[in-house]
Parts: C-alpha cells; structure tokens; sequence
C-alpha cells in the first residue's frame, strides 16, 4: 500500500511540474512575439539594403538607403508602413504575424517572410531568396532592414 502511494504522488509531481514548465515556455513564446507592438508599436527603418549576387554575369547590386521610413505594428496583427525615398512617400496598410524567429509581413497579396535578429531596441530583418536567371544562373537576392525603436 505504502508503495501505491508513493508512486501516486511521484506522478502526481511529475505532471504538476511537467504542465508548469509548459506554461511557461508558451508565455516566454507569446512575450517575444509581442515585442513589435508594445509602447506604441512604432519603428524606424534605419536602414534597407538591396543585395543581388549572380552565379554567371558578375552584375551585382548592393545598395543602402539610410532613414527610409518607419512601421507601425499594433497589436491586432494590422500595422501601418511608410517609405521615403529621394522625397517621396508612399504609405499604406498592411498585415503581419511573428514569432521569435520570424516576421511575415503581407502587403495586398503577397508575404514576404523575414528571418529576425533581436538586440536591445533594435532588430534585424532578412529575407534572401534564390532566382533562377539565364540557364546555369542563379542569383541571390537579400532584403535587410533595420528597424530601432522610436
């Protein structure tokens, strides 16, 4: 009897710290998740680079624009974008979901899907594709923007 009881409450212990240790890896997912939308939810792009590399042509581009606008994350999953660039703005809505690892942005019909970096006030979005080009030719193409909190 005394060993029945003993292994009732060693199950017991078991599922009681099995099912703690569960909320609490679903509340720190759920906690980083959140961090776009908090205290306003507004972001800076401090920078955009667009980056192509060619397996065949050598024809490149790397380019960085400083300053190019800012993102307004709220916390329904909707948000509001703004781009400047050589004065001129263009603005508009669009949606988003994230995880600690990634942010899936969708503007009209298309999802773009950024690998995430967090740092302290700042984050990092990269989204690289692979394209075929001219036959045997494969370019790379990279998106990355830095957002800081404003």
């Amino acid at each position: 009897m005394k060993l029945v009881r003993f292994l009732m409450i060693g199950l017991l212990i078991t599922t009681t710290a099995t099912l703690s240790s569960c909320k609490k890896d679903k509340k720190k997912e759920n906690s980083t998740a959140k961090l776009f939308w908090p205290n306003g939810g507004d972001w800076a792009i401090q920078s955009f680079t667009y980056k192509t590399e060619s397996s065949v042509t050598g024809v490149d581009i790397d380019n960085t624009i400083q300053d190019y606008g800012s993102y307004t994350f709220n916390k329904d999953g909707t948000g509001e974008l703004e781009y400047i660039y050589l004065g001129e703005t263009d603005n508009g809505p669009f949606l988003y979901t994230n995880t600690a690892e990634n942010l899936n942005i969708t503007i009209g019909m298309y999802t773009t899907i950024y690998k995430l970096t967090w740092d302290t006030g700042k984050v990092t979005l990269v989204n690289e594709k692979k394209l075929n080009g001219d036959p045997g030719e494969v370019i790379t193409e990279t998106e990355t923007m830095v957002f800081i909190k404003k």
